[in-house]
């Protein structure tokens, strides 16, 4: 359990969780692992892989797995409770991911107030958007792009609406769990949470 080796190891940790859209999580990762020749993300759509119909145990079994991939990491309430059980709430910072594409400069001030670290170089000056990848990337001290290598910032086909629909049912409860957390926890909501 990482929160508890964490907490065992450098109990007055500050945790950074960033909140993504899980439903952008999860395609993102279904398609990373197409990317990278899973077997059965070349093979088969994303949705075939979330409704599982197959008839072939072994077939299922393994699309069960990657299914779970693709869906568990963004079950974010029940693993923010879990690093509750370890650290206070004010040891960990709630940023959204959403900004992080947007808005580079905000999330990085914020992890530097929550950390207390005060840097000497102006922060708009470190990262700069890039075009060709479409992102924004980190910029050195002698004012060079040091972008990602060339697997990131890929471009693939847009999530269906079928897919969509199937996530956000998957969603549902997880994340008004979720919202009701964090109005309690009193922090702010991510963009994508704020109408469920």
């Amino acid at each position: 359990m990482c929160p508890q080796r964490i907490h065992t190891l450098i109990p007055n940790s500050r945790i950074v969780i960033i909140l993504r859209d899980p439903v952008e999580r999860a395609y993102s990762w279904f398609q990373h692992q197409r990317v990278h020749r899973n077997i059965l993300a070349q093979n088969y759509s994303f949705i075939d892989i979330l409704e599982n119909n197959f008839k072939n145990k072994l077939t299922r079994h393994s699309v069960d797995k990657l299914k779970s991939r693709c869906i568990e990491p963004g079950l974010y309430y029940k693993h923010i409770l879990h690093w509750l059980k370890y650290f206070p709430n004010d040891h960990i910072i709630f940023i959204d991911g959403g900004q992080i594409t947007k808005n580079p400069i905000s999330a990085i001030e914020q992890v530097l107030k929550f950390v207390n670290i005060t840097v000497r170089r102006d922060i708009n000056s470190s990262v700069r958007f890039d075009e060709k990848k479409g992102y924004f990337c980190p910029v050195d001290m002698d004012g060079v792009s040091r972008c990602l290598g060339p697997s990131k910032g890929r471009n693939y086909q847009e999530i269906s609406s079928e897919e969509i629909v199937f996530l956000r049912n998957v969603y549902s409860a997880p994340n008004k769990l979720l919202k009701e957390l964090l109005i309690r926890l009193n922090r702010s909501l991510p963009d994508w949470l704020i109408n469920t």
